[in-house]
């Protein structure tokens, strides 16, 4: 088999793969069972190897199969280190470290918190600090 054959294989592999990925997020049963989309792809696989043999068709797809089983399996295996996986401890606590305290913002009209307000935005201005005035700015630019 030359270069275009491998190609074709290539090819096919990657629309076996790019099908389940499509389909994936439609079947519960997919969602539910890691195993399950990977064991599609390896019956039609082989399916598609008896029929046709010598093209090279049905080993692209269980190349694929085995691939999408061994993502799975990967991907499941950290699943499960993320949820062991103690939380990390004062993450969200406020400053005065008052543990299991709910901290309220002002969100405004639109519901949400203004950059200005927002802890985690890069624009947040902490309480107590003046912003700079503009003629600070434009010097500050100037350099």
């Amino acid at each position: 088999m030359g270069s275009k054959g491998s190609a074709i294989q290539a090819v096919v592999g990657g629309i076996a793969g790019m099908g389940m990925g499509a389909i994936y997020p439609k079947v519960k049963f997919l969602q539910e069972n890691w195993y399950a989309g990977p064991v599609v792809l390896g019956v039609v696989g082989h399916m598609v190897r008896r029929k046709k043999p010598g093209r090279g068709y049905g080993e692209a797809i269980l190349g694929a199969a085995g691939y999408a089983m061994a993502m799975g399996y990967s991907m499941q295996q950290q699943a499960k280190q993320q949820s062991s996986a103690p939380a990390e401890a004062g993450a969200l606590l406020p400053a005065g470290g008052e543990t299991g305290a709910l901290v309220e913002y002002d969100t405004g009209i639109a519901g949400y918190l203004d950059d200005a307000q927002n802890p985690t935005s890069s624009f947040y201005i902490e309480p107590g600090t003046v912003p700079a005035d503009d003629e600070a700015i434009s010097e500050a630019m100037g350099l």
